[in-house]
């Protein structure tokens, strides 16, 4: 069983099958170098979208981690993401998840990671020297919107470039392609538009 912290903890199918029939998840190949008697793996689960959860995949006292997808039903891994540095950190700073599930973009200690879930490929990665880029939403119109050094925007997610910056009240979006503001004359309701 895993979880994120303050989350019930979910039984997970998973790709060996063990005696009794219940199957344990076999860590992404980046990681077995890390495996030895004293340091196991660990396994966080992110949000779910459908049938689909991430995995984050990391070695007790290691930065070092892995994203993966996994079917949730049978526990199959869809593929294998990008090597990140979590920096230490417990919690995620920052996670967006595409509605379809087929873009995520997560932000640790050092720096944000925009992957295609469906094939494993990275996007884009944050150098080094780049603004902090904390991702928040990413409602399937092709903008990641994010906090950069703490201010709202709106980035292009599939080469972070700056859409629009200054954003005082991030929008909430629902699945199917609208968002919600609050202001002062209350709540105003819109269709996201493609990049």
């Amino acid at each position: 069983m895993t979880g994120t912290p303050g989350a019930p903890a979910l039984p997970l199918p998973c790709e060996r099958p063990s005696r009794r029939g219940a199957r344990r998840h076999a860590p992404p190949a980046a990681l077995a170098k890390l495996i030895t008697p004293a340091k196991a793996t660990s396994a966080r689960l992110m949000p779910y979208q459908g049938d689909k959860a991430l995995l984050e995949w990391s070695s007790y006292g290691e930065s070092e981690a892995v994203m993966t997808l996994i079917d949730v039903k049978s526990g199959r891994r869809l593929a294998e993401g990008p090597g990140i540095d979590t920096n230490g950190t417990v919690d995620d700073d920052g996670l967006a998840v595409s509605p379809d599930g087929n873009t995520a973009v997560v932000q640790y200690g050092k720096g944000a990671v925009a992957w295609n879930t469906e094939t494993g490929k990275e996007l884009w990665r944050q150098a080094a020297d780049e603004v902090n880029i904390t991702p928040r939403a990413l409602p399937g119109n092709g903008v990641l919107y994010a906090y950069v050094n703490g201010a709202g925007a709106a980035l292009d997610v599939r080469d972070k470039k700056l859409l629009a910056s200054g954003i005082g009240e991030m929008p909430q979006f629902t699945t199917n392609g609208y968002a919600a503001v609050r202001g002062p004359g209350g709540l105003f309701v819109f269709a996201t538009q493609p990049v």
